[in-house]
């Protein structure tokens, strides 16, 4: 557990959409829980002055959430980027769509289905597990993404960039590569393979942008 926290609760009355504007933290835990609540927890190990330096902002509609983690003048970005952890719970049975706008080094979703996830910004380390969704990844960094259990589709959007998604030997999908210059290598065993992908298969993996390359690695 970590030394400092700040937690706050909100009631969810109804299906809703939730959006975040400019999360800037180390990680970034995103899953649900069986309630009816919308929880959001900031956690340090070196931040003292935690419940001071941040404060969590949820505005309501009539159709969607906004959350936000607003940060001190006091707090530069980069040491919220190296010191701020953010988990933010869901309930599990209320979820609309999801947008978040990330600055962060981890991202980790669990245990979530929804219709849509749109993720912008810069993440370094992202870890699907147990997801059903259309997920859209644009993202302005080189990226690892490690999937578990992943069913919908995985589209991510790069501009020269390149990244790495590592999904286990029994993860079935279809690849699709879009957009200009861009191309999708293969892996296995730590070293280049054919084309390992599954034309019949229901998820997808779609691979956008510009100048891009996208490794899927089997581990």
């Amino acid at each position: 557990m970590s030394k400092y926290m700040s937690r706050v609760i909100f009631d969810v009355a109804s299906r809703k959409d939730f959006e975040t504007r400019n999360i800037e933290a180390r990680s970034v835990s995103i899953t649900t829980a069986e309630n009816e609540k919308l929880e959001v927890i900031l956690s340090s190990d070196t931040m003292e002055t935690l419940g001071s330096d941040f404060k969590v902002k949820i505005d309501e509609s009539r159709s969607d959430f906004e959350i936000a983690v607003v940060r001190s003048r006091n707090v530069a970005e980069e040491a919220a980027v190296e010191g701020l952890d953010v988990e933010i719970i869901f309930p599990k049975d209320m979820i609309g769509d999801l947008e978040f706008k990330l600055n962060c080094n981890e991202l980790t979703i669990k245990d979530i289905e929804c219709r849509n996830m749109e993720f912008g910004g810069i993440v370094k380390e992202l870890t699907l597990e147990n997801v059903s969704s259309k997920i859209e990844l644009d993202i302005r960094a080189d990226m690892t993404i490690r999937a578990s259990d992943v069913t919908g589709s995985i589209e991510i959007n790069q501009i020269s960039s390149k990244s790495v998604l590592e999904v286990p030997s029994d993860f079935s999908f279809r690849s699709v590569t879009e957009g200009t210059g861009n191309e999708i290598r293969y892996e296995k065993d730590g070293v280049p393979s054919d084309d390992f992908s599954d034309r019949s298969s229901e998820t997808t993996v779609e691979f956008n942008g510009r100048k891009s390359i996208l490794t899927i690695r089997r581990i």
